[in-house]
């Protein structure tokens, strides 16, 4: 398998072939992704004006498009309005919304393909796909095209590709390009300094000269086909969108901002107008951006001069919208090396998204940014110091000697190194992995996939009713014809939703009926309900009092048996009441979980669906990343239980794997991995939350992946800064799911802070990844909000909306039969139970609690690590007790006098017990109704604790192997004998009151 796995390694990175799949691998996802976003709507205005400009270009032609209309856009663009629009016209009307977001996402494929190439020569396969990822991916791009539906990388393509032929000596065909982009956006003027510069430099004054000459015919033949008899006035005309908004600021977070938004920059200060100072600004940093370039113009200092000029252009000129900040992205993405710490990077994906998602919001609203609104002096600031910080840097980079040769003259392509071009400092050595044999490979497989079977075993039904009925008065009648009498004795109704549902039945026949019960529900839904009859009757009859509820389908069976219905006659007539009983065979027995949400399932899939359709999220007391998951799943698979279900149980799967690495790269040892594995495949609760939509296993695998990032870098600091990074990206994913993935940072900050006692030094690229890591943290909660935002929210209603979650779960007072108290959980005195159904005599039961074999052990295993972190400062205790009493320092230890207790702490036993006691012990001082799965979390150091001593006693006693695998089989056993209790598969009456150990088990 290793070998296998080998293969497929080198084809993929060393192989051509491989390596294409992987790069088109990876354009496809992001272009998956941006259609996937294409239905959710810009803004207005925006969408409003470029249907109308394509329907123009379509139908009047190049030619007659400026007569026929207003357009600030110059010329480049209608070219892809002609385009695009004639697609669309050739396809139908129904695909200009498409068409309007399509062309500006591909020419951004196209961009990072470019950076891909630009950065091969130089480094890695690896690295230059890496960098090609990051823009591909990167969200706020993402943002501004995708949702929003701006043009702007169509000028930034252009901007890059005459950039990347300029370095590659090829100057006439980067004049060209520079034309194109030109007519594309005024803003690609930033180029011209660093263009003339180094065609100047390194190509002489004929070939600058020639590029000229080319970059005004490429000019003038793009420009031939529109009407026109004076072609500067032309050109003139089609900039003078410059002027339209005279305002120092246009909901762009810069400096002028600070001033207050859509202020006149006409108006005079200190001799000059405002757009005068701005001028003066940007014409002095460009000044000063080319002096620093003069300093060292050779490898990608271009590059970064660019990048400069264009944050330059945006931070210093008036009359700035917010996507003017833009193509920064994809220079600084040519300018990705190793030794560029990517903080940079995500902090400004962070407020350049920030500023497109508040100000999108804004305008949908019709409304405007209140001068001193908070907004100003968060992101303003923040863009300022980022402003000043790549300032600093390139200052600094071109005040360092030159140490590349290769890369002194732009015009030569360098052959790629063998290692990327970093001058390190000698770090401690790299932590030796562990490698995984073939058994235990096979193994690990055997048993994921053992767990993804029984787990996707009536996991839920993979089809369900999609029709519906509503009522359309108030009452309304519906009878059911079974053809002949037959004894019904259980009436099931799918309630796709219901804020209220009040139903009577019925039994008898037309005109002669006779009362039998009523069944009433509240904010359900996708549920079953039932009443029992228990009559011989050919009819039954349903009367709906009340407007409320969807009716998905009604079944009605005797016993295990479901039942046909020969027609339904509804109050009205009309063939509208066939949505009842047109889908009969979409459902298994409809009081088995397999068919309809349970408990809170109700709130998260509703909540899923809404997203899916762009709706108000009813669910919004904990951040919306679960209900996004959800939707994913369900918008692959359907609305149906198996849909929704089905993201829990990949990434419970996916636990499992991850749960696998981590005790082997902790312990130094597969086997320790594979005992890891195995204590979570066989614990209940993992199990449990694994068939479940709600999202706890969706916490319990970013809590696992955070632990698992930080322990790599906790092993060691001085080089692993990455992972610190990671490991704030996944608490920034946990947090986005719920706030309880709070504890765990807690717990996390302590070891931090432990780590930093025993090596009190502290490295400039630690900090820095710390602080890219809580950027990029910050960025995946807002832009799981993307949904809320969407259907109209804006900043100041998210932040309300966090105070009122705050507030409901602070403050939350309802009583719950499966409520707990935080010291129960280890010992599963009340578990939680989630459903109970009745089928053909027998019982199926749904409760989540622990494996007893581990959850029992948890505190005895917590308590022994604990000794063995604290086991190394006790001998010294003990000492000065003893010279205290004995009144000498004969058996002092000098060796020992000057090291602090902390300094002797056993890490990796502290790195499993800090962070079970922050998990555990944070909930004392939680008033709010709490439950077991609250303790889930701790299923991971629980584990870990286990294995540490599995480890333990396999080396020290030779018995310790067989103790150890019978703990196993244990777990195992325990596992099967609960299974029907945790699966909601049915079981004798008497069955589980032989495992009845504790008195609240199950209910």
């Amino acid at each position: 398998m290793r070998k296998n796995l080998s293969e497929i390694k080198d084809f993929l990175l060393s192989d051509r072939r491989g390596q294409a799949f992987l790069i088109i691998l990876t354009l496809a996802v992001s272009l998956l992704i941006r259609l996937l976003l294409f239905r959710y709507n810009g803004y207005f205005i925006d969408e409003n004006s470029f249907k109308a400009w394509y329907n123009t270009a379509a139908e009047k032609g190049l030619y007659g498009f400026y007569d026929s209309t207003w357009s600030d856009y110059p010329p480049f663009n209608i070219y892809i309005f002609w385009l695009f629009g004639k697609i669309s016209h050739a396809i139908g009307p129904g695909s200009l919304d498409f068409m309007i977001k399509l062309p500006q996402n591909l020419f951004d494929l196209a961009t990072a393909y470019l950076i891909f190439r630009f950065l091969r020569p130089r480094y890695s396969f690896i690295f230059s796909l890496g960098a090609m990822l990051v823009y591909a991916l990167n969200p706020a791009v993402i943002f501004d095209l995708a949702v929003w539906g701006q043009f702007d990388s169509i000028y930034t393509f252009f901007l890059v590709a005459s950039l990347y032929a300029l370095l590659r000596s090829r100057y006439e065909l980067s004049g060209g390009l520079f034309s194109v982009a030109i007519l594309t956006k005024p803003q690609s003027v930033v180029l011209l300094p660093v263009l003339a510069y180094v065609m100047l430099r390194n190509g002489g004054w004929k070939r600058a000269i020639t590029s000229g000459i080319v970059f005004f015919v490429v000019l003038f033949v793009l420009i031939i086909p529109f009407h026109w008899d004076n072609p500067i006035k032309f050109l003139v005309d089609r900039y003078s969108g410059y002027n339209v908004y005279p305002y120092n600021s246009i909901n762009a977070y810069n400096i002028w901002a600070l001033l207050g938004f859509w202020k006149s920059d006409i108006v005079p200060h200190l001799g000059l107008t405002y757009q005068q100072w701005g001028i003066l600004a940007f014409v002095l940093f460009t000044i000063f951006v080319m002096w620093q370039l003069h300093r060292k113009p050779g490898g990608r200092a271009p590059v970064y001069a660019v990048f400069l000029l264009m944050f330059g252009f945006f931070m210093l000129m008036t009359r700035m919208h917010e996507r003017y900040l833009f193509p920064v992205f994809a220079l600084l993405a040519m300018y990705f090396s190793p030794r560029i710490a990517p903080w940079l990077y995500a902090a400004l994906i962070g407020t350049f998204f920030a500023n497109l998602a508040y100000v999108l919001s804004v305008l949908n609203a019709s409304q405007f940014i209140p001068d001193g609104h908070w907004s100003i002096y968060v992101l303003s600031p923040l863009n300022i110091l980022l402003f000043a910080y790549a300032i600093w840097s390139f200052v600094r980079t071109q005040g360092q000697p030159e140490t590349e040769k290769a890369e002194e003259a732009p015009h030569k392509i360098p052959p790629p190194p063998e290692k990327p071009e970093v001058i390190e400092e000698k770090l401690p050595p790299v932590v030796a992995a562990v490698s995984t044999p073939r058994s235990h490979a096979l193994i690990l497989t055997v048993l994921v996939l053992t767990f993804f079977g029984v787990s996707v075993w009536n996991l839920g039904d993979m089809r369900a009713p999609g029709s519906d009925w509503t009522p359309q008065t108030d009452p309304d009648e519906v009878y059911l014809d079974l053809g002949s009498t037959t004894r019904v004795d259980r009436v099931f109704l799918l309630v796709q939703n219901a804020d209220r549902l009040d139903v009577d039945l019925y039994w008898g026949y037309p005109g002669n009926w006779t009362y039998q019960s009523n069944m009433t529900k509240s904010g359900v839904w996708r549920e079953w309900g039932d009443m029992y009859l228990g009559r011989d009757t050919r009819y039954v009859r349903l009367l709906f009092k009340g407007l409320s509820g969807r009716i998905g389908e009604v079944a009605l069976y005797n016993g295990g048996q479901r039942l046909n219905i020969s027609s339904v006659v509804g109050q009205h007539g009309g063939a509208g009441y066939n949505a009842l009983i047109d889908e009969q065979t979409l459902f298994t027995h409809p009081a088995s979980n397999k068919s309809r949400t349970i408990l809170d399932e109700i709130y998260f899939v509703r909540a899923a669906e809404e997203i899916l359709d762009h709706q108000e999220q009813s669910e919004l007391t904990h951040p919306p990343m679960s209900k996004l998951i959800i939707a994913a799943s369900i918008g692959a698979l359907g609305h149906n239980p198996f849909g929704w279900r089905f993201a829990d149980l990949i990434f419970a799967t996916a636990g499992i794997l991850l749960v696998y690495l981590f005790a082997k790269r902790m312990f130094k040892s597969s086997r320790a991995g594979l005992i890891a594995a195995f204590l979570l495949a066989f614990e209940f609760m993992h199990f449990v939350q694994g068939r479940y939509s709600s999202g706890e296993s969706f916490i319990l695998f970013f809590v696992i992946a955070m632990f698992y990032c930080f322990y790599r870098y906790y092993e060691n600091p001085d080089r692993e800064g990455k992972w610190l990074f990671l490991s704030l990206v996944f608490f920034g994913f946990g947090f986005a799911t719920k706030w309880v993935v709070m504890w765990g940072f807690v717990g996390l900050v302590f070891l931090l802070f432990l780590l930093k006692l025993r090596k009190p030094t502290i490295s400039m690229n630690e900090v820095l990844w710390f602080i890219g890591g809580g950027i990029a943290a910050i960025a995946i909660y807002m832009l799981s909000w993307i949904p809320y935002f969407l259907v109209g929210h804006g900043l100041g209603d998210w932040w309300h909306h966090q105070i009122f979650m705050f507030n409901f779960h602070a403050g939350l007072t309802a009583t719950h039969p499966s409520t707990s108290d935080w010291w129960s959980w280890p010992w599963m005195l009340r578990p939680f139970y989630y459903y109970y159904g009745k089928l053909d005599g027998s019982e199926g039961i749904l409760s989540s609690f622990g494996n007893p074999a581990l959850w029992w052990a948890s505190v005895p295993l917590i308590v022994l690590t604990a000794w063995l972190m604290l086991r190394k400062f006790l001998p010294p205790l003990y000492r000065k007790l003893a010279q205290r009493f004995s009144k000498s320092k004969a058996d002092s230890n000098q060796q020992d006098d000057g090291e602090g207790l902390l300094a002797r702490i056993d890490m990796t036993a502290a790195f499993i017990v800090i962070p079970f006691l922050t998990q555990w012990l944070c909930f004392i001082f939680i008033g709010r109704v709490l439950f077991i799965y609250h303790f889930f979390p701790n299923v991971l150091f629980t584990i870990l604790a286990a294995v540490l001593w599995a480890e333990w006693l396999w080396k020290k006693y030779s018995w310790g192997k067989w103790f150890v695998a019978a703990y196993i089989v244990i777990n195992v056993a325990c596992f099967a004998i609960f299974f029907p209790v945790i699966s909601g598969y049915p079981m004798s009456s008497h069955y589980w009151d032989i495992f009845r150990w504790m008195r609240d088990w199950v209910t």
